[in-house]
C-alpha cells in the first residue's frame, strides 16, 4: 500500500472549515477568554478586530460564545473557600439544575476546546479534527481504566459468550469514548467490542451498574451510549476499549485502541484513516516497563500525517519511526502472551530462520504495535488457532500506526488487511505479520509460513 496517498477531504460545511483552520482556532481560543459569556455572536464578530483576533464570522463566533459559557459554568462548580470561625471550609457549589445529562453539552464544548488547542500538534491534514478528538477520548478513558486497575480486587468482571473476559473498565471506557465522539461527530457509526444489552441478558447487572458509576452516567444512559452503532453511517469508529483485558486483569499491559474507517483511495474502498493507541502502562518514552508502573503513552497516526507519541499527561509529541534495518539478524520479535492467539512454536522457528534474538518480547494488546512503531521491536506475529476469525478492533488502529511509522502489516499471504468489512476481518486471514522494515517483509513472511508448516 502506498501510505503517502492523500485522503479525500471529508465533507464539511463552510463555517466548520473556517473554524478548524489553525489560525482561526487560535483566535477563537483567545476570544473565549476575552469575550463575556452572554455576548451575542454578531457582536463577538464585530469586536474581534479590536481584540486583535482578526475577522470572525458569526458561525464561528457562536462556537466562541459556547466556549465562554462553558468556562463560566465550570468556574461555578469549582471549590469556593470561606471562613467558618477559625477554620477554612471548601464548599462545592453546583447549580440546582446541574446534573449528569445537563453537563454533557459542557463536556462537549470543553473537549472541543482541547481539540482546538492541539490542532497545531500534527502536520495539517484532512483528519486533524478527528485525530485530536480521538486522542482526547482515549485520554478520558484512561482516567477510568488506570484508576480501576489499581483496585483490581474490587473490579467486577464477567465472561462473554466467546469465553473472553469483560470488566467494568471495558464497559465504562467504551461509554466515555463513544459519548465524547458522538458529541462531535453525531452522524458517525461505531463498531465496538462491548455490549451492555448482552451483559444484562446474561444477568450481569452488577457489572453494568458499576460501569455506569465509574463512567459518571446513569445505567440507562450508559446502556444507550455503549450500544450506539448507527449501522447506516457513511463512516465509523472502531473501538476496543480495553485491548488485552487479560493483561489488564493481571495488572500488566493493555491499551485503548481507536480508529476511524472512511472512504479512502487505497487498496480497498474503505480504510482506517486515523489510529490511536492509548497505552497507560508503557513508560513515558514509549518503552516497555514492568507491570503497571509506567506513566503511559499515547500513540496517534493519520493517513499522510505520520505517527506521533506523547506521554499521557502532556502534549509533548514526538514523531515515531520504525527501525529500517537491512537484515533480520539480532532483530527483536514481539508477540502475544495468549497461546490461543500466538503459536509460539511457529514464531520461534521463524525467529531461528531469521537469526532474531533468542528471547522474544511477549505482552498483551496492541501496545505491541506501539513498540514496533517506535523502533523498540522489529517483527510482530499473530498466529491464532485454525478457524479463528479476527475482529477488526484488534488491528484497525494498529494498521494506521504501523504504516504511518514506516512499517508494513499484512496477512500471511502478503495481502493488505481489509478493515472496512465490519466486525470481522475476511475469514481467509489466518494470521498477521508486521515488520518495521518493509524491504524485509517478504523474507519474514516466508520464515513465518515455513515455521507454521514445520509443525505439521
Amino acid at each position: 500500500m502506498n501510505v503517502s496517498t492523500q485522503p479525500q477531504e471529508p465533507s464539511r460545511g463552510r463555517s466548520s472549515e473556517s473554524f478548524w483552520g489553525n489560525e482561526r482556532a487560535r483566535r477563537v481560543l483567545r476570544g473565549s477568554d476575552a469575550i463575556a459569556y452572554d455576548t451575542a455572536p454578531t457582536e463577538i464578530a464585530r469586536k474581534c478586530p479590536a481584540l486583535r483576533l482578526g475577522s470572525l464570522d458569526p458561525a464561528d463566533a457562536s462556537v466562541l460564545q459556547s466556549a465562554s459559557l462553558a468556562r463560566r459554568r465550570i468556574e461555578q462548580t469549582r471549590p469556593q473557600s470561606h471562613n467558618v470561625g477559625n477554620r477554612k471550609r471548601t464548599q462545592r457549589f453546583v447549580p440546582a439544575s446541574t446534573h449528569t445529562s445537563s453537563m454533557r453539552p459542557i463536556r462537549s464544548v470543553l473537549m472541543l476546546l482541547q481539540c482546538v488547542r492541539s490542532l497545531t500538534t500534527f502536520p495539517a491534514h484532512a483528519y486533524a479534527k478527528e485525530l485530536n478528538a480521538a486522542v482526547q477520548a482515549v485520554r478520558r478513558a484512561a482516567k477510568i481504566t488506570t484508576k480501576l486497575q489499581r483496585d483490581l480486587a474490587n473490579v467486577e468482571s464477567a465472561t462473554k459468550d466467546d469465553a473472553s473476559p469483560v470488566t467494568v473498565a471495558d464497559v465504562a471506557a467504551q461509554c466515555v469514548v463513544i459519548d465524547a465522539l458522538s458529541q462531535l461527530f453525531p452522524d458517525d457509526g461505531f463498531v465496538a467490542e462491548e455490549s451492555a444489552a448482552d451483559l444484562l441478558e446474561r444477568g450481569e447487572k452488577r457489572c453494568v451498574e458499576a460501569a455506569a458509576d465509574a463512567a459518571g452516567f446513569s445505567v440507562e444512559q450508559l446502556c444507550s451510549i455503549v450500544d450506539t452503532r448507527r449501522p447506516d453511517a457513511k463512516r465509523w469508529w472502531v473501538l476496543d476499549p480495553i485491548d488485552g483485558t487479560k493483561g489488564f486483569m493481571r495488572g500488566a499491559q493493555y491499551c485503548t485502541a481507536l480508529s476511524l474507517i472512511d472512504v479512502y483511495e487505497g487498496d480497498y474502498e474503505r480504510e482506517a484513516v486515523v489510529g490511536v493507541l492509548g497505552c497507560p502502562n508503557l513508560e513515558r518514552d514509549g518503552s516497555l516497563g514492568g507491570g503497571s508502573d509506567g506513566d503511559g503513552v499515547v500513540v496517534a497516526a493519520a493517513r499522510g500525517a505520520g505517527c506521533f507519541a506523547t506521554p499521557y499527561d502532556t502534549d509533548d509529541w514526538t514523531p515515531l519511526a520504525t527501525n529500517p534495518r537491512s537484515t533480520w539478524t539480532d532483530g527483536l520479535l514481539i508477540e502475544g502472551v495468549a497461546a490461543s492467539h500466538s503459536d509460539h512454536g511457529a514464531s520461534e522457528r521463524a525467529a531461528r530462520t531469521l537469526n532474531l534474538k533468542s528471547e522474544p518480547v511477549r505482552l498483551d494488546s496492541q501496545a505491541k504495535h506501539a513498540l514496533l512503531a517506535g523502533g523498540r521491536g522489529d517483527l510482530f506475529t499473530r498466529l491464532p488457532r485454525p478457524g479463528y476469525v479476527e475482529r477488526v478492533w484488534d488491528f484497525a488502529a494498529a494498521k494506521v500506526v504501523v504504516e504511518e511509522a514506516g512499517g508494513a502489516i499484512t496477512d500471511l499471504k502478503g495481502r493488505p488487511i481489509d478493515v472496512g468489512l465490519g466486525t470481522y476481518l475476511d475469514a481467509s486471514v489466518e494470521g498477521i505479520v508486521a515488520s518495521g522494515a518493509p524491504a524485509l517483509h517478504s523474507e519474514a513472511l516466508a520464515a513465518v509460513n515455513a515455521g507454521l508448516a514445520a509443525k505439521d
